[in-house]
């Protein structure tokens, strides 16, 4: 017998008294929540939103209002004429540092190692997808036109479809920023404490793209870039280059889109990939950055489809996009989906580039008298620092009537 008596009748519930039996196992601690470090606080996001696009639609509104009476007093009462002066320095400093600095954050998500490495500065390092999954395809076709757009900068830095294609991309990737670093949308995001104060360092590039938006706004308005006509209307027939913008342009504007809104993101992908990025992850946050760039240059391909600068970045994009795709269908980026479409895609890139490369040669080498291309002769001429023409005395390029009066040059 033991001499250790049962106080109660529930001899199993007693039993761990006694060191016989066994205790609950404790409950589970709840998820710690992520830090809510928004610049805007939670319970004014909907005002601010709805907000934020009532004054975009306001703003385009009175954009398109003003702009159709300009044109109205312009060709109806004959009182516009064209601003003479031509100033490209703000614009080839902006695409250089621009180029220079994203061409270095494109290439740090491109070198394996080194990407993981730059991903930890801003990102939970723990979200970083393993090498030859899905996940590090999204980063990698960001990277990859990222660093396509970069190097157009880089070689043209005076070329005003260049700077209009920079201008439509930072307006568009500013709102994806606006939903990380104003609206805290993305899960995952890394923050410094300094002093006791929450620093992200993605809150920089927030700031950098507006600042961008509206350096580019003023230098291309320097170079007088908005004042050229959209097509030639002295005849219906256009050049190749404005046939393929307008082509690219209403294509990949369609995709963007798609992308961008979710839940059509991951409809749109699944027909790709076997691993869709969870919604709020930092994932999804590469995938909806790549849409803003591609209807940033979709949209920039619609506004100037003449200009050769606008050229220069799709055909950079399409060749450095054949890799991406010969490395998915090669197995570089995990199991995919419907390899034909890829095919298809890989297929567009090849001849998209092709037909780029020839439109900028075609435009080139036009007859100076020739009425549909005739104004596009030589455009590869164009000094790398345009800025310096008047230095140089290359007139045709830059100039303004004042500097132009002082240095005895004609305009």
């Amino acid at each position: 017998m033991s001499d250790y008596p049962v106080p109660k009748k529930d001899v199993e519930a007693n039993l761990g008294d006694y060191g016989g039996g066994y205790e609950p196992a404790p409950a589970p601690a709840p998820p710690k929540p992520e830090p809510e470090h928004g610049l805007i606080p939670k319970e004014f996001r909907p005002l601010v939103w709805t907000s934020m696009v009532t004054f975009l639609m306001a703003f385009l509104a009175d954009f398109a209002a003003r702009a159709a009476y300009d044109t109205y007093e312009g060709y109806v009462k004959g009182t516009w004429t064209a601003p003479i002066c031509w100033n490209f320095k703000l614009l080839f400093y902006c695409n250089m540092i621009m180029g220079v600095v994203y061409g270095l954050v494109s290439l740090m998500c491109l070198v394996p190692k080194v990407d993981k490495m730059f991903y930890s500065l801003y990102w939970d390092p723990k979200t970083f997808p393993d090498p030859k999954t899905n996940g590090l395809a999204f980063i990698r076709q960001m990277a990859t036109v990222l660093f396509a757009v970069s190097l157009s900068q880089v070689i043209a830095p005076s070329n005003t479809g260049v700077g209009i294609v920079i201008l439509c991309i930072n307006v568009m990737i500013t709102w994806n920023f606006i939903l990380l670093s104003c609206f805290n949308y993305y899960d995952g995001v890394r923050y410094f404490t300094m002093a006791g104060v929450y620093i992200r360092l993605a809150d920089f590039y927030f700031v950098a793209s507006i600042v961008f938006v509206a350096l580019f706004s003023v230098g291309l308005e320097r170079t007088n870039v908005f004042y050229l006509p959209w097509k030639n209307d002295t005849q219906n027939q256009q050049t190749w280059l404005f046939y393929l913008n307008c082509v690219c342009g209403i294509m990949y504007m369609i995709v963007g889109i798609i992308n961008f809104i979710p839940s059509y993101d991951t409809w749109f992908m699944s027909f790709y990939f076997e691993d869709l990025p969870r919604p709020h992850s930092p994932i999804s946050f590469f995938t909806r950055n790549a849409s803003c760039m591609i209807i940033g240059i979709a949209a920039a391909s619609l506004i100037a489809p003449t200009n050769p600068g606008v050229g220069i970045v799709a055909f950079w994009i399409h060749l450095f996009l054949i890799f991406f795709f010969v490395a998915s269908l090669c197995g570089a980026h995990g199991k995919i989906k419907n390899p034909m479409l890829w095919v298809g895609w890989l297929s567009s890139a090849c001849l998209f580039t092709a037909l780029y490369a020839y439109a900028l040669k075609r435009l080139d080498d036009c007859d100076a008298e020739d009425l549909t291309c005739g104004a596009f002769r030589d455009w590869t001429e164009q000094p790398w620092d345009t800025y310096k023409g008047l230095d140089n005395g290359e007139s045709s390029w830059a100039g303004c009537t004042e500097p132009a009066a002082m240095l005895g040059m004609k305009v």
